[in-house]
């Protein structure tokens, strides 16, 4: 968030509740930046995250607006863990070593 407020002379964040019924939330965010308006939806339900299900609509609402900012090129590289929380047994991170078929070169 930092960072899309220091590159942006003017940044506009604009939440929507699209859907709530308890269970389920979905909420839309746009984003305006210096380089346009992206539009970005979170959403969050109470059996994917079950282990936030007293925050749900927060968890839509930080959700929508993640996506929208990596949409206008902001975080690109961050995936929050509120977004993979569903996920069970994933792989804990590994060291990788740089190969030629993973980097990609600017000269």
């Amino acid at each position: 968030m930092r960072l899309a407020h220091e590159g942006n002379e003017t940044l506009s964040l604009q939440t929507e509740m699209v859907n709530w019924d308890g269970q389920y939330a979905i909420f839309k965010c746009s984003a305006i930046t210096n380089k346009g308006q992206f539009v970005g939806y979170g959403t969050a339900n109470s059996q994917r995250d079950a282990r936030l299900a007293e925050s749900l609509v927060e968890l839509a609402e930080t959700r929508s607006i993640a996506r929208a900012l990596r949409f206008a090129g902001f975080g690109l590289e961050f995936t929050s863990a509120e977004e993979i929380s569903h996920v069970s047994g994933a792989e804990p991170e590994r060291e990788q070593s740089p190969s030629k078929e993973a980097c990609i070169c600017l000269s």
